[in-house]
């Protein structure tokens, strides 16, 4: 499993997390890193996990989960993010905190910023994972949307990693 070029930030050295695994994933390698990042013995504490609300982002949140990591859950779907975070806490009897967000809003990456530099219940591990498929030929295309992707997918990255590791 790649997230974003292996843009995951771990950063408690006490849970026995391999930094050997830290490395760009290669076709080899995926699994053997997605089993130390979920399998209990490295337990991690609390994900971020951006797109949670579908697709990739959800499973990350279930696997995370159902090893007993408490998660915050970010996406733009207010309203789904909120249905499978109770779907979570019921089955998977863990923490779930909800932050709807677009991530291409300043307003609302400095939300998910704020809630990475919070120390009383400190992140252990971003996953960025928030993205989408731009559709459209690149000339001829519509500027917009791909300033809009850039924002999802480069910049929202850049500052949330940045944040990260910072605290």
């Amino acid at each position: 499993i790649v997230v974003k070029k292996w843009v995951a930030v771990f950063k408690d050295n006490s849970k026995n997390i391999n930094p050997n695994h830290l490395q760009i994933a290669d076709t080899n390698n995926k699994m053997s890193l997605n089993r130390e990042i979920f399998c209990d013995k490295n337990r991690i504490g609390r994900a971020l996990v951006t797109g949670a609300s579908s697709g990739i982002g959800e499973e990350y949140c279930w696997q995370l989960a159902t090893n007993g990591h408490n998660l915050v859950m970010v996406s733009t779907n207010a309203e789904k993010l909120e249905k499978l975070a109770q779907q979570i806490r019921q089955k998977a009897a863990v923490e779930v905190e909800v932050i709807a967000a677009d991530l291409s809003v300043k307003n609302d990456l400095d939300t998910v910023i704020k809630r990475i530099e919070n120390t009383d219940k400190p992140i252990d591990l971003l996953i960025n994972n928030a993205g989408f498929a731009v559709a459209q030929p690149f000339v001829g295309g519509d500027r917009q949307r791909e300033m809009y992707a850039l924002k999802v997918m480069v910049e929202a990255v850049l500052l949330l990693t940045h944040a990260a590791v910072q605290s």
